[in-house]
């Protein structure tokens, strides 16, 4: 854990975890949503208390989160099928969204709290969109494609602010030169 600013960083113990994957603050600034997996074991959902402790299991054992809601109480993500799901903190229940298709990377939630902001990319072009919870209609927000398309290797990144319609992206290109070599015996 770094600090902005003055102060000392400090490790985390993450007890039995020997891959971890994905890190979400909560709302509360108090706790982490950890994706990682004990040894011989699949991913899955931890919440770590920042004050001590080791990370404890979150939801079912198949759960992988990703987005946290603004009030802490559910958390999108990926059930063991890969379909996205939402993990209410209250009833312990999953609930399935529809729309959202397997390549969607599950980004963020909306605002509202209503609907999750999920992007679908190649190394081409990104898309980014509302879906909503519920009804799982999906309501596209922005699309990039980058006007150098040689090259790429990796999907486009694309982040989305909200209220400020803002978006970022990013590529990854690799290059090279190709010689034509004449007279070689």
């Amino acid at each position: 854990l770094n600090p902005i600013g003055t102060g000392e960083s400090r490790r985390l113990p993450v007890g039995d975890i020997t891959s971890l994957g994905n890190v979400v603050w909560f709302p509360d600034g108090k706790h982490l949503l950890l994706t990682g997996a004990t040894e011989g074991q699949s991913l899955r959902s931890y919440e770590m208390d920042l004050e001590g402790g080791k990370p404890q299991p979150l939801g079912p054992p198949d759960f992988v989160g990703s987005a946290i809601a603004r009030d802490g109480k559910q958390i999108a993500g990926r059930n063991g099928s890969a379909e996205a799901v939402v993990f209410d903190r209250q009833t312990q229940k999953l609930q399935m969204v529809p729309g959202v298709e397997p390549h969607d990377q599950i980004e963020n939630w909306t605002e509202d709290g209503k609907g999750l902001l999920v992007v679908s990319a190649t190394p081409w072009d990104g898309r980014i969109y509302r879906v909503d919870t519920t009804s799982g209609k999906r309501t596209l927000l922005q699309a990039v494609e980058p006007s150098e398309k040689a090259g790429s290797t990796q999907d486009v990144r694309l982040v989305y602010a909200e209220r400020s319609k803002a978006y970022a992206y990013s590529t990854v290109r690799v290059l090279g030169a190709l010689y034509v070599v004449e007279g070689l015996e």
